[in-house]
């Protein structure tokens, strides 16, 4: 019985290890915007509770979950769908640590895709087959939207503050497939699907505890295939 318990122990040990050792990554998008904000933006400190500031510096940060990334027969789509969570920071709003956050659903209608074959030597007559040799410039209208809450302190009789958010945008995008892998030594990587860079515009109102601002920003996006990094541990 000793025996037994054992070995059940080392092969949990194992089991344990080998989850540990492994790092996946969804096939995600990210996207990075600075600009303005116009209009009263809430803002809640410990000392002075909810005061309002007007017209301030706006950064916006954006990472979401986009599965249609995963398959090179979709590098051609015409939609895509995304969910994520958006950070908003106000750099000219005392505190500094003013923001505001919040998930959010993406839909993207791409009205113009031009494919760029990839004429290098690795583009091999069979990843051309796959798709993973093609290349395309595409642009892209983008929708974003979802609840957002406020960052500060609320023991205010309203309690937490939540709001909504919309976002209309463009965006311009270079993008291919890649599908492989590689290993050095007790590190691994393997990947595959969609990656992109390129750069977008949004439009934006935040409504928030009777305040309402709009923001203008410009940035880049950034998209990556699903990842799986592996660590040998033992």
């Amino acid at each position: 019985m000793l025996a037994r318990s054992i070995d059940r122990a080392k092969i949990t040990a194992v089991a344990v290890l080998a989850l540990a050792s492994c790092y996946p990554i969804p096939p995600a998008k990210v996207s990075v915007t600075g600009g303005g904000a116009l209009g009263t933006v809430p803002v809640y400190t410990d000392d002075e509770g909810r005061h309002e500031s007007s017209n301030t510096g706006y950064l916006n940060v954006k990472t979401g979950l986009n599965p249609l990334q995963l398959w090179p027969s979709q590098l051609g789509r015409r939609f895509d769908l995304g969910v994520g969570y958006g950070l908003d920071i106000y750099p000219g709003v005392t505190p500094s640590t003013e923001l505001k956050h919040g998930p959010f659903l993406e839909l993207t209608y791409f009205p113009w895709i031009v494919e760029t074959p990839d004429t290098r030597a690795e583009a091999t007559p069979r990843a051309r087959a796959e798709r993973r040799a093609i290349r395309l410039r595409r642009l892209g209208i983008v929708g974003q939207g979802g609840p957002v809450f406020a960052q500060g302190d609320w023991r205010e009789r309203d309690g937490l503050a939540i709001g909504y958010s919309a976002d209309l945008g463009v965006s311009f995008e270079y993008v291919g497939q890649v599908s492989g892998g590689w290993y050095r030594r007790s590190v691994g990587v393997g990947y595959h699907g969609e990656w992109s860079l390129g750069v977008c515009t949004l439009l934006g109102v935040r409504h928030i505890s009777d305040s309402t601002h709009v923001t203008l920003s410009f940035g880049v996006v950034l998209r990556w295939p699903a990842t799986l990094a592996m660590v040998k541990v033992f």
